[in-house]
């Protein structure tokens, strides 16, 4: 299963106690769902999904909120898979679900509304994979923009953006999935999230060390490199002999360790001499080396 099932299944098991915040949520999952309207003298409303806690959801609530006993149905399609309505049927059963089907004006009401939205059009990336993208496509663009006025006491600077007919919201800050993500009640799905998190950090950081390392080692060994060339010119040009004695023993001291770094270089004098002198001398040998015509 994704990361973002796992968020929905746990968003769907989670039941507001108000029932504001219930009427809240289907009006959420009615507005940005599937939904079928048919029959001729008896009207039918349908609201389909592929997620068995989010039909049960939708059962609970209407019978919690409007004590509705409606019909679940499990169906499957082509492929095999498994899709379940939930019909509610009569006119005046369908009218009494309209009227009061609207979110309410408290933030824990657009908190829920939010919810019902994920729920039936939303998603989220797997942070494991190193991307932070979560989004609603909730069909219109007058939802999007209600959806995204609602959420602004929440301050998650959420944007929009058209694809094809359709209008989707969403975020791509992790600090701010975070925060949604939690408001809407996914505890455990939050703490996986950041954990995903701490790990792409720690494995990019570690990387950059590496990568960081490698880099110095390539300069280090191509310094190195260098400087015994120059030491060369001046043995075959005029023997080592011709240096003065702090540049003899340098010029030794890098011949017999190509592979020494500077720091280790200096400790191998008596007394131990600092990088930057150590660098000093190397630089002197590479000036004699360069005027050897």
């Amino acid at each position: 299963m994704s990361f973002s099932n796992d968020v929905k299944t746990e968003l769907a098991k989670v039941m507001p106690k108000d029932n504001h915040c219930l009427v809240s949520e289907l009006a959420g999952i009615i507005s940005s769902g599937t939904v079928r309207i048919g029959g001729d003298e008896i009207r039918e409303l349908t609201i389909v999904t592929d997620d068995f806690y989010v039909a049960k959801k939708v059962f609970t609530i209407l019978r919690k909120s409007f004590n509705i006993k409606s019909g679940v149905s499990v169906m499957r399609s082509a492929g095999n898979r498994t899709r379940y309505h939930i019909t509610l049927t009569g006119d005046k059963t369908i009218s009494e679900v309209s009227k009061r089907l609207k979110p309410g004006s408290k933030n824990c009401c657009a908190v829920s509304f939010a919810r019902g939205i994920f729920l039936m059009s939303g998603s989220v990336s797997d942070p494991s994979k190193g991307s932070y993208h979560l989004e609603f496509t909730p069909g219109s663009d007058s939802l999007a923009s209600e959806l995204c006025k609602k959420l602004s006491f929440l301050e998650l600077d959420l944007k929009t953006t058209k694809r094809g007919d359709n209008t989707t919201v969403y975020l791509k800050d992790s600090e701010k999935i975070s925060d949604l993500l939690a408001a809407m009640g996914a505890g455990i799905s939050v703490l996986n999230f950041e954990n995903a998190k701490i790990l792409n950090e720690t494995r990019g950081m570690i990387n950059r060390r590496v990568n960081c390392e490698i880099g110095n080692l390539k300069k280090s060994t191509a310094a190195a490199s260098r400087q015994i060339e120059c030491i060369e010119k001046i043995r075959a040009s005029r023997g080592l002999g011709s240096l003065p004695d702090n540049l003899k023993e340098m010029a030794q001291l890098r011949i017999d360790n190509p592979e020494a770094s500077l720091q280790e270089l200096g400790e191998m004098f008596d007394p131990p001499l600092g990088r930057s002198g150590v660098n000093h001398r190397l630089q002197k040998l590479i000036s004699i080396a360069d005027n050897i015509v």
